[in-house]
């Protein structure tokens, strides 16, 4: 089943940043509680994604979609995630949404985020987006390697080649 959203519980805030920037629409908000929660995930194509047991098994009692997470890393998350998701674990900037409110992310010109981000990065970079939703600016700047390391992990775990 392909699902179109998915509902983060607040114990994996970072998760659902993280795939938010892979193009997964994910509600997220840390003080949800768990009758918020099984409200959010009614309804078709929506999956839970919790570490919270008591909600898993009330989530799947009621009909709804969870995925119940160890305690584990990021990388280790994504892992079990995106595959449930029909989601590779491949970064673009072109489809990511902001991490920070789950927004769409629209191409800017220099001009219009020349107030908002340093001087540096503006002579250094040349594309920009900016959330359609909380005026957050993006660029593909030095922390790219480090997305990029975290999504090779991902894809070692969940392909099976991890080296060791």
């Amino acid at each position: 089943m392909k699902y179109r959203l998915v509902i983060v519980d607040g114990m994996l805030g970072k998760l659902a940043r993280w795939l938010r920037m892979l193009g997964v629409p994910a509600l997220y908000k840390g003080v949800w509680g768990d009758e918020e929660l099984l409200e959010l995930a009614q309804g078709e194509g929506v999956l839970l994604l919790t570490r919270d047991k008591e909600l898993a098994r009330k989530a799947r009692s009621a009909g709804l979609s969870a995925l119940l997470l160890p305690q584990a890393e990021v990388e280790d998350l994504l892992a079990v995630v995106l595959p449930a998701l029909g989601r590779e674990p491949v970064f673009d900037q072109r489809s990511a949404l902001c991490p920070l409110c789950g927004s769409a992310l629209s191409p800017a010109g220099r001009d219009e985020v020349a107030r908002r981000v340093p001087q540096r990065v503006l002579a250094v970079y040349s594309e920009f987006y900016m959330c359609t939703k909380c005026g957050q600016v993006y660029w593909a700047g030095s922390h790219m390697r480090q997305i990029e390391a975290t999504l090779e992990r991902v894809r070692r775990i969940a392909y099976g080649k991890i080296v060791c």
